[in-house]
């Protein structure tokens, strides 16, 4: 009598499952799509064995599933974070691009300074002629040294 109730309780109860097997779901979705939606057919007697299996997966299943659904949220997260880093260091090569083709905010236009004399600004089809440019200091034109400017053997200006 002792290995009946032994026995009874295990087809009554089964042990609990600890692992997801999908042959076993896979199985079962078989037997089901083979069954006779008609009743005209009976069910294979093992179906309501092979369904228990797989309905005992049940809270396996949902447990993985909240886990990966878990998975999913963190890395979303993680991924629209880097999306707002991409895009602060894009703003940022941006800004950096432009400026750099922008005259600096600081930047103040130079001033005359009164002491230089002024002179009279030269026609727009006539190249400036150093020798005739506002000299530095106190010294006098032709003692400015010109590096730009070839001497023809004539002593002529290239004028």
């Amino acid at each position: 009598m002792h290995l009946f109730l032994h026995l009874n309780f295990y087809l009554e109860f089964p042990p609990a499952v600890t692992t997801i097997d999908e042959s076993v779901l896979l199985r079962c979705i078989q037997m089901l799509e083979d069954c006779d939606p008609t009743g005209e057919t009976p069910d294979p007697p093992e179906l309501a064995k092979v369904e228990q299996a797989a309905r005992a997966q049940g809270p396996l299943i949902n447990a993985r599933l909240a886990a990966i659904d878990s998975q999913v949220n963190a890395l979303s997260q993680v991924d629209m974070a880097i999306r707002d880093v991409l895009a602060l260091y894009d703003q940022a090569v941006q800004q950096a691009h432009f400026q750099a083709f922008e005259l600096p905010s600081m930047y103040q236009p130079p001033v005359a300074n009164p002491a230089a004399p002024v002179m009279a600004p030269a026609p727009a089809n006539m190249p400036p002629n150093p020798a005739y440019q506002a000299p530095y200091g106190n010294v006098p034109p032709q003692n400015i040294p010109v590096s730009n400017v070839q001497v023809r053997q004539d002593q002529q200006a290239p004028y």
